[in-house]
């Protein structure tokens, strides 16, 4: 028989399940849905929100965090006729764990990506690396790789970043940002906008990314156009010049590191 404590305990679980947890950010409103309550009990606790809730300033929006709840169609189609379009709420961004989900809010034309805080160009110029509160003991700090533009960081859309040397990115690089660098180019995260490398002509440069999903990338004088038919479109690749020619690998041997590693 379950103690009068743990019943106390079940039951304030399944309350913070139903829940739906709203945060202040810097872009407005950040909504983490809960994942218990059915499509229709989930979007009768939308509405059941005050309309005013969701007027924020012009400037400002709210993004809404699904986490791993697999959404239908159906229920996008209802909450954009009932609660988007019938309060006038602007959501910035739709966010999801969930596969399916993910790809029914990009194939529906919505931004699938949390804003970032505006970064100033001198921001980017004094990054430096950031020590982890929780080590116990910090690694040696070295000095900076001569040519070497470290950015501990994502950019987003209008950003260009221009560097004579090598230029590491740890981030992503968003639709419509640019990356050009005299030497190699490493995007950790998805490589989605504009790089090139070896901009003065060089030719043994290289790119590596995270996940290859550029339209177009620059080696050396070389321009090579790429879409999602092509072999290591979202994976991690390596990308170099052979006989004039730029040729793309696939590098698994970056998920098979983090893998061992972890």
């Amino acid at each position: 028989m379950k103690t009068f404590q743990k019943r106390i305990a079940e039951r304030m679980q399944r309350g913070m399940e139903t829940q739906i947890h709203m945060e202040r950010t810097h872009y407005g409103i950040r909504m983490t849905l809960p994942l218990a309550p059915s499509e229709a009990g989930l979007l009768d606790l939308l509405l059941r929100i005050p309309s005013r809730a969701y007027h924020l300033p012009p400037e400002e929006g709210i993004v809404l965090d699904f986490q791993s709840r697999a959404c239908s169609p159906g229920f996008l189609t209802r909450l954009m006729q009932k609660l988007v379009w019938a309060r006038h709420v602007r959501v910035l961004a739709w966010l999801s764990a969930n596969e399916e989900t993910l790809r029914l809010f990009w194939g529906s034309g919505l931004s699938v990506e949390e804003p970032r805080k505006p970064i100033e160009a001198e921001t980017l110029e004094a990054a430096q690396p950031r020590r982890m509160d929780w080590a116990e003991e910090a690694a040696p700090e070295l000095p900076p790789s001569p040519g070497l533009k470290a950015l501990y960081t994502s950019l987003r859309g209008g950003q260009t970043i221009t560097a004579p040397g090598d230029v590491i990115l740890w981030g992503h690089l968003n639709p419509g940002a640019e990356i050009v660098a005299g030497g190699n180019i490493v995007v950790a995260g998805r490589l989605r906008g504009i790089v090139h490398a070896g901009q003065g002509g060089q030719a043994d440069v290289f790119i590596v990314a995270g996940s290859f999903e550029s339209p177009q990338v620059r080696l050396g004088n070389k321009l090579c156009y790429a879409d999602a038919s092509i072999p290591g479109w979202g994976r991690p690749v390596l990308i170099t010049l052979e006989d004039g020619e730029p040729i793309i690998r696939v590098n698994d041997f970056v998920k098979d590191a983090a893998r061992h590693n972890s």
